[in-house]
């Protein structure tokens, strides 16, 4: 196993297509407002918009539970390094919480998009079938914004 910091390589390939995804739905809706689009021909649009976010969703999911494989390996290379380090007198235990904190943001990451794509399928089906339960969906946002709100609390 080699030890190494990781590096977001994903950083501009997530925040690119959700930046795009947002720009679309935008200037669907500000076309709508404005007339150029119609309501037949939105709704179809909308539709495939909810599409593309689901399947973003999924991408970012899988995404960050390759971050997560990489965080797991720096984990095991650091405490390796921390055994050999107790022997020597020198400590690790920054690094080591940083390290268990930024994986617990990444598996918050995780959740939260899997919430919102689970919001995003709903859309999908038009709110029918059994995800799109008068419960579940709301619990989903909430979620989704509770985790939000820690992310943005934290970076503040």
């Amino acid at each position: 196993m080699l030890c190494y910091p990781i590096a977001d390589r994903n950083f501009y390939l997530k925040d690119t297509s959700s930046y795009f995804l947002y720009l679309v739905s935008q200037l669907l809706f500000t076309y709508f407002e404005a007339g150029l689009i119609d309501k037949k021909n939105l709704n179809g649009l909308a539709k495939i918009s909810v599409r593309c976010e689901f399947i973003g969703y999924i991408g970012s999911v899988s995404l960050k539970v390759k971050e997560l494989r990489n965080i797991n390996e720096d984990e095991e290379c650091l405490l390796s390094t921390i055994g050999v380090s107790i022997i020597r007198g020198i400590g690790y235990a920054e690094e080591e919480a940083k390290l268990r904190f930024k994986k617990l943001m990444k598996r918050l990451s995780v959740i939260q998009d899997f919430a919102d794509g689970l919001m995003a399928l709903a859309d999908i089906r038009d709110g029918k079938g059994l995800l799109s339960a008068p419960l579940l969906l709301p619990l989903a946002g909430l979620l989704s914004a509770l985790i939000s709100t820690r992310k943005n609390w934290i970076s503040c």
